[in-house]
């Protein structure tokens, strides 16, 4: 017996019953609104910043010389002085790539512990 259907035996055709109909039409701008700013998945945790020690010698440098209070808040410090200094386009640029790395940790996170 052959494995493939010979050409006399013929598959019965489908019937096409009732159509099926919408009843309620959804537009996508009824679910999504361009307009709003994207929501923000966040999620924090501690990371490492790999640096060498002369770097890190110059940071515990201007800490003691009282910039900031910590290292954190000096690496925030150093980062809003560096955005200030951008154009509107590279601010742009660097909230849209910013915002793909949260996605990405939020992501990332929600996998690990779910």
């Amino acid at each position: 017996m052959a494995l493939t259907h010979s050409k006399e035996q013929k598959k019965p055709k489908l019937k096409a019953g009732s159509r099926v109909s919408v009843r309620n039409k959804v537009k996508r701008e009824d679910i999504v609104n361009e307009k709003e700013e994207p929501q923000v998945l966040s999620v924090t945790f501690p990371a490492n910043i790999r640096a060498d020690n002369h770097i890190r010698n110059e940071l515990s440098a201007l800490l003691n010389l009282g910039i900031e209070k910590n290292m954190k808040a000096l690496l925030n410090h150093l980062i809003e002085t560096e955005k200030s200094s951008l154009d509107d386009s590279q601010i742009t640029r660097l909230e849209k790539m910013v915002s793909i790395l949260e996605e990405k940790d939020f992501m990332s996170k929600s996998l690990k512990n779910g």
